[in-house]
C-alpha cells in the first residue's frame, strides 16, 4: 500500500468511525481531556496498524477492539479514575437535588447518564455498544472477547441497575 493509499484509506475509516470511537471512549473515561488523549492514541494506533488488518471482521469491529483495549489500558494506568467517578457523582447529585422534584427531560437524561457512569466497566461497555450503537450481541462478544451469554447477562444487569438507579433518584 502506497503512502497516498494508506492516507486515503485512513481518512475514510476515520470519517466513518470517529464519532463512534469517541462515544465508546467517553462512555468509559470521564475526564474530557483524557478522552481526547485516548482517542488520539487510538487513531495513531489504527494508522500504524492499518497494514495488519486482515479483513476477518468488519473494520468498525477492529477499531472498536483497539478503542476498548486502549481505554481499558488507560484506566488501569490512571489511579485517579476512581476519584473522578466519586467527585463527578457527588457534583451531579448536588445539581439534581437542587432541581425541582418534577421530572424534566433534561433531568431524566442527566440521571440516565449518571446511572450509566456507575456501572462496572464491562457492563458500561456492553450497554453502550448495545443501546447506543445497536450492535448485535454476537458482534459485541467478538469485540470484547467474551461469550455471547456473558454479554447478554451483562446487558441485562446493566439495564436493571440503570432502572434501579433512576427509580431511586426519583422517589
Amino acid at each position: 500500500m502506497t503512502k497516498e493509499e494508506r492516507v486515503e484509506k485512513f481518512n475514510e475509516i476515520y470519517s466513518q468511525n470517529a464519532q463512534k470511537v469517541y462515544g465508546l471512549v467517553k462512555s468509559l473515561i470521564i475526564d474530557q481531556e483524557e478522552v481526547y488523549d485516548v482517542c488520539q492514541d487510538i487513531w495513531v494506533k489504527v494508522y500504524s496498524k492499518l497494514d495488519t488488518f486482515r479483513n476477518q471482521s468488519r473494520v468498525s469491529t477492529w477499531i472498536y477492539r483497539i478503542a476498548y483495549n486502549e481505554s481499558i489500558d488507560h484506566l488501569r494506568k490512571n489511579k485517579k479514575y476512581a476519584e473522578n467517578i466519586s467527585l463527578e457523582t457527588e457534583y451531579e447529585d448536588r445539581i439534581i437535588s437542587a432541581e425541582e422534584n418534577s421530572i424534566h427531560p433534561e433531568k431524566l437524561e442527566t440521571v440516565f447518564m449518571e446511572a450509566i457512569k456507575t456501572l462496572p466497566t464491562l457492563q458500561r461497555t456492553v450497554f453502550y455498544l448495545r443501546y447506543f450503537e445497536e450492535l448485535p450481541y454476537k458482534e459485541i462478544a467478538g469485540l470484547l472477547d467474551k461469550n455471547e451469554s456473558t454479554v447478554k447477562s451483562s446487558y441485562f444487569f446493566a439495564v436493571q441497575k440503570i432502572k434501579d438507579y433512576i427509580t431511586q433518584k426519583f422517589k
